[in-house]
């Protein structure tokens, strides 16, 4: 499964698994505020 950011739009996508996509989509919108607000106080750091 690929996704397109910001926009979450599928790109590429192998079978069929409805309820694990809108999950994983959920997780994703939901992670990605909180990596913006961490990488806009440059808290972030090169592993």
């Amino acid at each position: 499964m690929i996704f397109e950011l910001p926009s979450y739009k599928i790109v590429e996508q192998d079978g069929k698994y409805i309820e694990e996509i809108e999950l994983f989509k959920k997780v994703v919108e939901q992670g990605t505020a909180h990596f913006f607000e961490i990488a806009r106080e440059g808290e972030l750091e090169s592993v």
